[in-house]
């Protein structure tokens, strides 16, 4: 099992996190991704190879796909085959609507219209404030 305290995977993950982050912001205001990120994230999906194996049962046959490598490379490659994903299935992410938090979110939502990561917590903290804000002008 791979060290969670590891310094060098650490360094890893704030560097794939600032590069999901820039990924993710050119996808959420429509502009093209630059090709030197796109080959960062094709390099960060692709450390570990996915490996597909066949197993029977008495059901029948599975296909079932995994990944190949250290676990620090494995947890990489899907974190970066996830925010990868999100792309290619066209999904409506977008940043927290609450300007202290740093939060991106997924808007499963019918209309398309949610503003927090979170409304209980982000939401009700914003609003709060507009209330207390219009309350002492």
């Amino acid at each position: 099992m791979a060290d969670p305290d590891d310094p060098s995977a650490r360094a890893r993950l704030v560097s794939l996190r600032s590069l999901l982050r820039s990924v993710l912001e050119h996808y959420i205001a429509g502009r093209p991704v630059p090709l030197s990120m796109r080959r960062r994230l094709e390099a960060e999906i692709n450390r570990a190879p996915i490996t597909m194996r066949l197993v029977g049962s008495a059901e029948g046959y599975s296909l079932f796909a995994g990944r190949a490598g250290e676990s620090w490379d494995v947890v990489t490659s899907d974190i970066a085959m996830s925010a990868a994903r999100l792309m290619s299935d066209k999904a409506a992410v977008k940043v927290c609507a609450n300007p202290d938090c740093t939060w991106m979110f997924t808007d499963e939502s019918k209309p398309k219209t949610r503003r927090w990561c979170n409304v209980s917590v982000c939401g009700s903290l914003v609003n709060v404030r507009h209330h207390r804000a219009a309350r002492h002008d």
